[in-house]
C-alpha cells in the first residue's frame, strides 16, 4: 500500500523539479533511515511540489516533505527534525496501526473511482484507500513515540536538537487562525510537544550538546530560489478564469464554484459539491480515438461523441452515463486536442444534478481555449531570495531595506524570529521573499 500511495501521491502532488535538493534531502533522509530500527525498508524521501506547509509518511518507507515546509526551515538540524519525526511514524508502525482501526475497507471512494472501468481509473485516478490515510490523524502516544525517536535520530547523527523545538516553534506560529496547514490536521498540539522536547534537552548530561551539527549555511544555500506559496507557472486564477502558463491554455470556471488544481487534474465544483468537472490529460491520440476509447468501456453508456471545432481546437463531445459502486452518475464528456496532447473534461453529476448542470458544463467546456497573452503566460512565482545583513538590524528594518511580497509577521515565521524589533546582528543570513 505505502509503494502504491507513494506512485499515486508524486502524481497527485507532483516531484519538485530540482535535482540538487532531491538529492540532498533524500542522502539526509537515508541516513537517518540507516540507523533506524528498520533499515531494510524500501525507503524514499521526496520533495513534493506543494506550497503547503506539510510532512508525511507512508507505510513502508516513502517519506515526502512539501516544498513548503521547506521555505519555514531555516537549518538542516531542523529538517533532519522533521525527516526523523516521519521516520520514526514507520519505524513504529503507526499508519499501519491507524489504518487498522479505520477499517480500511470502509475509507471511502476517491474521485478517481467515480469512473468504473479502466479507462475510468486511467483519466481520474487521485486517490483511493492509499491515499485516504493521509488524513488520518496520529493520537498523543503516537506523536510523543515519533518525538522521542526523532530526538534520538537526530542525537545518532551528531545534530543539535535544540532545533527540534524551533521547529515546532515554526509549526505553531504557521498554525495560526489565518493558516492552518495540512501538516497540523494530522500532527496534533506542537505546543505541548515543545515543551517535552525542552525537557527531554535540560535532561542530557553536561556539554553533550557541545560540538552537534545545525547547518544553517548548508540549508540555506538549497533553498535559495525556491518558489514560496503558490506557483503560477503551474495554473493560478485571473478572476473567474484558469490560466496555465506552462500549458498554454485557459478556461473559465462559474462564478462562485471552487477550483482545486493539482499536477493531475483541475477541478471545479459548487459550494454544494453536488457535482463537478474534472479537467485532465488523457493522452496523445486523436480526440476522435480517445472519445471512441471511452465510450467502449462496458460500463459507459451514452454517445456517441459529435466531433466539434471549440476555438479552433479540434474535439469530441457527448453525453455519458457511467455505472459505479455507488450507482449511476451522468456526465458529459468533452475531448480536445492542444498542444499535441488531448485533454478530457468531464462533467459529472447524479441524474437530478446533471439536469441541473449540463449548462454549465458545457459552458466550462466551450471556454476551454490557447492562452496566446504574453502577460499571462510570463508570470512567475515569488521566491526565497538570500539577504547577509551588512550591518545590525530589526526585522522590521530588513523589511524596509529589502521588501517582501509577504507581511512583516510572516517573515517572521520563516526567518524564526520572535520579535520583529529584536537587532539581529551583522553577517546574519536572512530570507526575504521576492518576485
Amino acid at each position: 500500500m505505502g509503494q502504491e500511495g507513494k506512485t499515486q501521491m508524486e502524481a497527485a502532488m507532483g516531484v519538485y523539479d530540482n535535482d540538487e535538493v532531491q538529492t540532498y534531502v533524500s542522502e539526509l533522509g537515508l541516513k537517518i533511515a540507516a540507523n533506524a530500527e528498520r533499515p531494510h525498508l524500501p525507503w524514499s524521501f521526496t520533495v513534493v511540489d506543494d506550497p503547503i506547509v506539510n510532512a508525511f509518511a507512508l507505510p513502508g518507507g516513502p517519506v515526502f516533505v512539501s516544498r513548503g515546509i521547506l521555505t519555514h526551515m531555516n537549518s538542516e538540524a531542523e529538517l533532519v527534525s522533521v525527516l526523523g519525526h516521519e521516520v520514526g511514524h514507520i519505524t513504529a508502525k503507526h499508519t499501519v496501526r491507524r489504518i487498522s482501526n479505520a477499517q480500511v475497507a470502509n475509507l471511502g471512494l476517491g474521485i478517481g473511482s467515480i469512473l468504473a472501468g479502466d479507462y475510468g481509473r486511467d483519466v481520474a485516478q487521485i486517490g483511493g484507500a492509499s491515499l485516504q490515510i493521509l488524513f488520518l490523524s496520529y493520537g498523543r502516544g503516537d506523536e510523543s513515540q515519533s518525538d522521542d525517536l526523532g530526538f534520538r535520530y537526530m542525537q545518532e547523527l551528531g545534530y543539535d536538537v535544540r532545533e527540534m523545538p524551533a521547529m515546532f516553534r515554526i509549526l505553531q506560529r504557521v498554525s495560526g487562525p489565518s493558516a492552518i496547514p495540512e501538516w497540523q490536521s494530522t500532527h496534533p498540539d506542537p505546543g505541548n510537544r515543545i515543551a517535552v522536547t525542552e525537557a527531554r534537552i535540560a535532561a542530557l548530561p553536561p556539554g553533550s550538546l557541545d560540538g552537534t551539527r545545525v547547518g544553517r549555511d548548508r540549508f540555506l544555500d538549497m533553498i535559495e530560489g525556491m518558489p514560496f506559496g503558490e506557483d503560477p507557472r503551474q495554473g493560478y486564477m485571473d478572476g473567474n478564469t484558469f490560466i496555465h502558463p506552462a500549458l498554454g491554455f485557459r478556461m473559465d470556471a462559474p462564478p462562485d464554484w471552487s477550483v482545486q488544481n493539482s499536477p493531475q487534474s483541475v477541478i471545479v465544483f459548487p459550494e454544494t459539491k453536488d457535482a463537478y468537472l474534472q479537467m485532465t490529460m488523457v493522452g496523445q491520440e486523436a480526440p476522435t480515438v480517445l472519445a471512441a476509447k471511452f465510450y467502449a468501456d462496458e460500463n459507459i453508456g451514452g454517445g456517441p461523441a459529435e466531433s466539434v471545432r471549440i476555438h479552433g481546437l479540434d474535439a469530441s463531445v457527448g453525453d455519458f452515463r457511467a455505472r459505479t459502486e455507488n450507482g449511476m452518475i451522468y456526465g458529459r464528456a468533452a475531448f480536445i486536442w492542444h498542444g499535441g496532447n488531448t485533454y478530457g473534461l468531464f462533467g459529472l453529476a447524479d441524474k437530478g444534478g446533471y439536469n441541473k448542470y449540463r449548462s454549465v458544463f458545457e459552458s466550462v467546456i466551450a471556454s476551454f481555449q490557447n492562452e496566446s497573452r504574453q502577460e499571462k503566460l510570463e508570470v512567475e512565482p515569488d521566491r526565497i531570495r538570500l539577504v547577509r545583513l551588512e550591518k545590525a538590524m530589526s526585522l522590521a528594518d530588513f523589511q524596509k531595506a529589502y521588501p517582501s511580497t509577504v507581511s512583516l509577521d510572516q517573515l517572521a515565521i520563516i526567518n524564526g524570529i520572535d520579535d520583529s524589533s529584536t537587532r539581529i546582528p551583522a553577517g546574519t543570513r536572512l530570507k526575504r521573499v521576492a518576485r
